[in-house]
């Protein structure tokens, strides 16, 4: 299945983007323009933050067809990587860390005084999209440095649940095609 060729528009960024704003009072507004319009340019709106991080890296035809199958409003790791290998990405997991580009799993974390049983534990968890230090969120349809993700949007949402704040599960990393990652 055709797919958005990811590795180009991050090879740019490394190459060209970061190096040419390097000292710039405003380089990550330079940054996050040239996400948004390289990268998540294919983003047309979602019910569900997993499809939603997807299509903020792939084209969209190829995320329908990824995540077709799947009859409920949410995305598990099951889900997100057998979407992965439909898309025809190779990819590689990263327990309890950002990938370097890709999705990650973050879940909502409470301090002890607060835990309770929550019953699906999907319920606690959201998808979200990463290059570098950089953000893709469905909440905020833009992306942000992860810093003004965790103040714009992160915190917030975790507050709106009464939660303390979010800790990543697994990371994603999208690897460049023959890399021996997981397919």
């Amino acid at each position: 299945m055709q797919a958005f060729a990811l590795a180009p528009a991050i090879a740019m960024l490394r190459q060209s983007v970061y190096p040419s704003v390097e000292g710039y009072w405003r380089a990550d507004a330079a940054i996050t323009s040239f996400l948004d319009k390289h990268v998540s340019g294919f983003f047309v709106g979602s019910t569900s933050c997993g499809p939603a991080a997807l299509s903020a890296l792939f084209l969209p035809d190829a995320v329908a067809e990824a995540t077709r199958e799947f009859k409920t409003p949410w995305m598990n790791r099951r889900m997100m990587e057998s979407s992965l290998r439909q898309i025809g990405v190779e990819f590689k997991k990263h327990p309890r860390q950002l990938p370097p580009q890709g999705v990650a799993l973050l879940q909502r974390t409470y301090t002890p005084a607060k835990r309770t049983f929550r019953g699906s534990g999907l319920t606690e968890t959201h998808w979200v999209a990463v290059i570098d230090d950089f953000i893709f969120d469905v909440n905020w349809p833009k992306w942000l440095p992860s810093a003004h993700w965790r103040s714009l949007v992160g915190d917030p949402l975790a507050r709106h649940h009464k939660a303390d704040s979010w800790e990543v599960l697994t990371g994603y990393e999208i690897l460049p095609p023959s890399c021996g990652g997981q397919k």
